[in-house]
């Protein structure tokens, strides 16, 4: 949090410091005394439109998440501006007979009435399965699985790896195809909405659908509500969230195209985007299964955090957004940057580096996972601005810690390849470097005991984006 402040003027902190305030009395809302309730609610449409998700899974639990709006695309979403007292259910079968923990959450207005329930207690390495009633409407039932304890010896590991999802480039039938896989969790690198306004198709690039309502570009918290119900109102998106937890992270497109720090793509003053950046990171996490510890303060948020699972993989999940320097040399690939080279810059910042370094220190599994947005491979453009700075705090954070084999799993390159795997020394740490090369931008990875890495696609992930069953 300081590193941020760092890279701020006077005028942002302050802004920064009044929203930290109102987030940090948000956060404590839930018990400062008696919250005044909607005690005579009823719904005459469903409240839970948006559906039900999991995430952040651990050995002894998850998050399950979901948000009330049964008027989705409406201002306010069909709610009133009053909290609503929630139930929620685990059982460990599907038809949730055999319930195993239960409660009560708050749907707070403030947060757009999502729900956010962190449970732990849970047997490791296990399905589970979770529903939420409000008002006597149940929501629908979704599959969760915890993780395996931290030392159990595991001999593999099944993940998916997705992001990239423009809305108007397609129907999200990838997901519906992820939806059937039997995974441990799905990764998702991030841009899970995109910001801009309606999209201009052309013959190489046609439109597949619009979007509801044509809205303009995202700048305020409602524009970003509304995105984001477009958005999870798509029921193959919906699917995958009710099968599988997810690990939730985010690009640019949530906030904005090439944001790098307090800095915009438009190159507006930045306490002005401070303000902007500071309503997608709310609607970002009133829409993800994520922890408290991720509810924003303003414009900044602890997105940065690690998982084990076992002692096959620890994963790192990065943040490489907040602390970015300014995009080098005008943006886009370019050869022979030297703005690029210059040390000084930085795309982690220095306290994720140090929590980096710190993690890999003590890691004990034999995959370290890198999960993150960028492709980290070498190519014909040497350097690339979007890259060298990682590569350089990565050779750093390697040399001479001896690592085991470390993946590389994030944003897809549209290249000419399926897989490429390259075994090489960067600053004396051995690496084993596997990148996925997808245009399709979804992927299925297993990780084994032995090293190995096993990584499989469907052709009909790439070739039925543009229809969907009964949808001409």
């Amino acid at each position: 949090m300081i590193e941020a402040l760092k890279h701020l003027n006077l005028r942002a902190r302050r802004e920064w410091l009044k929203a930290a305030g109102a987030a940090s009395l948000l956060a404590m809302s839930g018990r400062l005394g008696a919250i005044p309730l909607w005690k005579d609610a009823k719904f005459s449409d469903n409240p839970f439109t948006l559906g039900v998700a999991s995430g952040d899974p651990s050995p002894d639990g998850f998050v399950i998440w979901s948000k009330l709006a049964p008027k989705p695309l409406e201002h306010g979403q069909g709610m009133p501006r009053r909290a609503l007292e929630v139930d929620w259910l685990v059982a460990s079968d599907e038809r949730m007979l055999e319930v195993v923990q239960r409660g009560k959450v708050i749907a707070h207005p403030e947060l757009g009435h999502s729900l956010h329930v962190e449970l732990k207690g849970l047997r490791p390495a296990a399905n589970y399965y979770y529903q939420f009633i409000a008002a006597g409407a149940a929501s629908p039932i979704g599959r969760a699985r915890t993780l395996p304890q931290a030392d159990s010896e595991l001999s593999q590991l099944r993940f998916g790896v997705a992001g990239c999802q423009r809305y108007e480039d397609g129907y999200f039938t990838a997901w519906k195809h992820l939806a059937a896989e039997d995974f441990d969790f799905v990764f998702h690198y991030g841009d899970y909405i995109y910001e801009y306004g309606p999209m201009r198709g052309s013959k190489t690039r046609p439109v597949t659908r619009t979007m509801p309502g044509a809205p303009d570009e995202t700048y305020t918290l409602d524009d970003y509500r509304n995105r984001y119900a477009i958005y999870k109102l798509d029921p193959d998106l919906q699917a995958a969230h009710h099968a599988t937890p997810f690990v939730m992270s985010f690009d640019d497109h949530e906030v904005d195209n090439n944001w790098a720090g307090d800095t915009s793509e438009e190159g507006v003053p930045s306490e002005i985007f401070l303000l902007r950046r500071a309503a997608a990171f709310h609607a970002w996490y009133e829409h993800m299964p994520v922890r408290r510890a991720q509810m924003p303060r303003g414009p900044h948020i602890q997105m940065f955090r690690r998982f084990t699972a076992g002692d096959l993989m620890t994963v790192h999940v990065l943040d490489t957004r907040q602390y970015r320097s300014p995009i080098a040399c005008g943006d886009g690939v370019k050869a022979n940057c030297a703005e690029a080279a210059d040390p000084r810059r930085s795309l982690l910042g220095g306290m994720q580096e140090k929590w980096l370094h710190d993690g890999f220190k003590g890691h004990r599994a034999r995959w370290t996972v890198l999960a993150q947005q960028i492709p980290i491979m070498r190519g014909d453009r040497n350097p690339d601005p979007k890259i060298a700075a990682l590569e350089a705090e990565l050779k750093e954070l390697g040399n001479s810690m001896g690592m085991g084999p470390m993946g590389f799993v994030g944003k897809s390159m549209v290249v000419d390849c399926h897989i490429e795997v390259a075994h090489t020394h960067t600053g004396g740490m051995p690496m084993s470097v596997h990148a996925f090369c997808l245009s399709s931008r979804r992927a299925v990875a297993r990780l084994h005991a032995d090293g190995r890495v096993e990584y499989r696609t469907d052709p009909a992930w790439f070739t039925d984006y543009h229809r969907r069953e009964g949808v001409e």
